[in-house]
């Protein structure tokens, strides 16, 4: 396993992050708990350390079955991240309130890295109203938070603008090579970089649709090597990044778990040859010119009041732009995108800044025609 620093003053971690976002579920949506442990177990005694939750996901339940999955293993021996959700803190009396059940739910005594959950303009402006800073100074403090960081889905000034804040400890950014030059990932990078804050990266396979590209990068991948999988390239795109010291994956098969292990296995295996660079400088230009909605299936939009499975709907349209086809007749009629009603409730919870019913309407009329 590859180790880096944070230049902290805490150990190495592993350069690969266990993203806990999409655990397998059972039929109910719970976390099917045996097969997820025995992936965090797998990842573990192969030298993973960095275990990334946050207080929403799996529907509140994913810091509990994280708390519990690693309550076997000694509490020194890895790091715990998760996320204080603003639009769930009313005020600066809650901060506290939402801390604790972080603790309790995960049962530990700490925080090692607290991110501050997806930033963007209106939070910005909510860290400064609510005197954040300073609480999270205080927790840092008291031992109960370790390093202070944030997770970050806005523009470049709104970056800038929050990195300016505080002195962060690192940040946590939307890098992968679909994202490269069609969505800023290239001068993000670059901005915290210069701004001296390390950087973690998350959606680096772009919610699994690197692990899946369009054929004509899928072709020049295995044309250059046929062994290697899709997510192999996306890993070793992003960890050759120079202040990329954290490379966040939100796995959810066994399968995943052991590809992402052999990735990660030593330095050799992360390299990237100067053909292998020309070659994804090749991807990032086909996917630049791609026509596709830049949903990464985060569910933060969701519930849709009236039943629109929104991740849903892109994904097939996605596929279908990229691959020339897709089942969208796997989604149920009341949850297809002709139930969409314009409401925007969920305009303002994408992290993509993607205006949901107007791209709803591109997947109803392109399903129609089909």
């Amino acid at each position: 396993m590859i180790y880096r620093s944070f230049d902290d003053g805490d150990k190495e971690h592993s350069l690969l992050g266990f993203g806990i976002m999409r655990m397998p579920t059972n039929e109910d949506a719970s976390i099917n708990f045996e097969l997820a442990e025995k992936m965090i177990d797998t990842a573990y005694n192969a030298g993973v350390n960095y275990f990334d939750t946050a207080y929403v996901y799996h529907k509140m339940k994913s810091e509990e079955f994280l708390g519990k999955a690693l309550a076997k293993y000694p509490r020194e021996s890895f790091f715990i991240a998760t996320k204080l959700p603003l639009w769930h803190v009313d005020g600066y009396d809650d901060l506290d309130v939402v801390f604790n059940r972080h603790l309790s739910s995960l049962n530990m005594d700490y925080i090692d890295y607290y991110l501050v959950h997806a930033v963007n303009k209106e939070r910005v402006q909510r860290v400064k109203d609510m005197q954040l800073i300073d609480w999270l100074i205080q927790k840092k403090a008291q031992g109960k938070i370790r390093h202070i960081g944030f997770s970050f889905h806005d523009d470049l000034d709104c970056l800038k603008d929050m990195l300016s804040l505080y002195d962060w400890d690192f940040c946590q950014l939307q890098i992968n090579y679909a994202d490269w030059n069609r969505f800023n990932a290239k001068d993000m990078y670059e901005i915290a970089t210069n701004a001296g804050v390390p950087i973690i990266v998350m959606e680096p396979v772009r919610g699994g649709m690197l692990a899946n590209p369009a054929p004509e990068v899928a072709s020049l991948l295995k044309e250059h090597s046929p062994d290697l999988s899709y997510a192999n390239w996306a890993f070793r795109f992003v960890a050759n990044l120079d202040n990329v010291k954290l490379i966040l994956s939100g796995m959810s098969t066994i399968e995943q778990v052991e590809d992402n292990l052999a990735t990660f296995a030593t330095e050799q295996s992360i390299e990237l040859t100067d053909d292998e660079s020309k070659i994804l400088n090749k991807a990032i230009n086909v996917l630049d010119n791609l026509k596709s909605i830049p949903c990464t299936a985060c569910d933060y939009c969701m519930p849709c009041p009236f039943g629109v499975h929104i991740p849903t709907c892109f994904e097939k349209y996605n596929t279908a732009q990229i691959f020339g086809k897709a089942n969208y007749t796997e989604i149920a009629e009341e949850n297809r995108a002709d139930k969409c009603v314009s409401c925007e409730a969920c305009v303002p919870l994408c992290p993509q800044h993607i205006q949901i019913p107007e791209r709803m309407v591109e997947v109803r009329d392109y399903f129609a025609t089909k």
